[in-house]
């Protein structure tokens, strides 16, 4: 609150910060969410099995790793993503909605509830319950939870731009340990291991990864792995930097590709490869090219295919995620030309789309429709069942006859009786009785 607010309550009292920081509503978000794993431990001392806030905390993990919602859909060209569902989560206000739901249905015992809250151990759960009456209480630690409400808060502040004020998880720290605060705990990244077999089985699938694609288990540990490693890249944790054979294959290729390009523009001039000691040398590379800065880190090589799988795929994993990944990369890592221009390509080329155009697929489809006829006609089979519909009609065709059972030539229907026009005793040649 501020000092110059009025206090009409005992129980709330004037705060004044001495240490000015920009990532103060962070740290405050930080606080409100690990608030919500107390109030978790208080849930589930009353009643586990009703009120416990675990799906709730595991349903917010799944949505704030995610860039676009699931949707329903048959039709295997189209994306199955819904783009407006599923697609931001605000911390602040869903954390808000639930304290204000509480307070609403607990009323004058809103205080008391408050205080029973505090009283309660974040670290662990005791779980007790109506319906196991007979049982003792059991006590259930909850570390696990706790990873998974500081994985929330890591993934809600990393997608934000870097362009913003308060955007760098290194100061975020540094402030985080200047108010007493403890710092973020997540999980270990593990040389993204399940960031790289899911894009291994998206990009090169084959019998043994098949079946990995279609599962959203799979899928989210790859969302996890985005995030870690984008804070691991950005903290420039020791797991992410390549071994001394890699960083002299990279820098040695690197110091190929300028000597080269150096000597095709002094031949081009009409110039002799100048000597890298010689005055007004260039064997750095062209006139006027952007100097590359050879003290910075060079990323592993697993670490940096984990980074262009994630990038490149845009449907998958949220935007922020993949604009910080790229900018990291870019600017605080030494990469190679061929690695920056692959970069280039992940951020502006999106794999989990539509890989073709419409008039290549309508093309497509025009071309298999002409070989199953002239297969037809040079083999005597019948391939009607092939190039027919699917059977799914639209909403104009509800109540008439498939079309697959209508002649392309002929407007006659086959398999279905007409009905017989009215016709009179005299047309039809039949005999009066006499």
């Amino acid at each position: 609150r501020s000092v110059t607010s009025s206090v009409s309550s005992s129980r709330v009292q004037d705060v004044r910060i001495q240490y000015s920081t920009p990532y103060f509503s962070q740290i405050l978000l930080l606080v409100k969410m690990r608030w919500l794993l107390r109030l978790h431990c208080a849930c589930c001392e009353l009643d586990y099995r009703v009120c416990s806030l675990k799906n709730i905390i595991l349903g917010m993990q799944h949505v704030v790793l995610q860039q676009y919602g699931d949707a329903e859909c048959d039709n295997i060209f189209d994306t199955k993503v819904s783009q407006h569902i599923g697609s931001f989560l605000n911390l602040d206000s869903m954390f808000d909605d639930i304290v204000d739901q509480l307070h609403r249905s607990l009323g004058t015992s809103w205080r008391p509830f408050l205080d029973f809250v505090a009283s309660c151990d974040p670290t662990k759960a005791v779980h007790a319950s109506l319906i196991d009456s007979m049982k003792t209480p059991t006590v259930v630690p909850t570390d696990g939870l706790a990873v998974v409400i500081d994985t929330i808060f890591l993934a809600n502040f990393l997608r934000q731009s870097m362009n913003c004020r308060a955007s760098r998880l290194r100061d975020f720290h540094e402030d985080c340990r200047q108010f007493g605060i403890a710092a973020l705990d997540f999980p270990p990244l593990h040389g993204a291991r399940d960031l790289l077999a899911w894009a291994t089985a998206r990009t090169k699938p084959t019998l043994a990864n098949r079946s990995m694609v279609g599962k959203k288990e799979t899928e989210k540990l790859a969302q996890l792995d985005a995030v870690l490693l984008t804070a691991a890249l950005e903290l420039a944790s020791p797991e992410i930097i390549a071994s001394a054979l890699e960083v002299a294959e990279s820098k040695g290729l690197s110091d190929e590709m300028s000597m080269l390009t150096s000597s095709l523009t002094d031949g081009h001039r009409g110039k002799r490869p100048s000597s890298p000691d010689s005055p007004g040398s260039t064997a750095g590379g062209p006139v006027g090219g952007r100097a590359i800065p050879r003290d910075r880190p060079v990323p592993a090589v697993a670490i940096l295919e984990a980074a262009m799988g994630c990038i490149h795929h845009h449907d998958t994993f949220p935007i922020g995620i993949r604009e910080r990944l790229y900018r990291i990369l870019t600017e605080e890592f030494f990469l190679t030309r061929a690695q920056l221009q692959s970069l280039a390509t992940a951020s502006t080329q999106n794999i989990d789309g539509k890989r073709l155009s419409h008039s290549v697929l309508l093309h497509m489809v025009d071309t298999e429709k002409s070989r199953l006829r002239q297969y037809r006609c040079d083999n005597f089979v019948d391939t009607s069942h092939c190039t027919a519909p699917p059977l799914v009609q639209s909403l104009s065709e509800h109540g008439k006859s498939p079309k697959y059972l209508k002649h392309p030539s002929l407007d006659v229907t086959v398999g279905c009786r007409r009905p017989r026009p009215n016709s009179s005793p005299a047309s039809t040649g039949q005999r009066r009785r006499p």
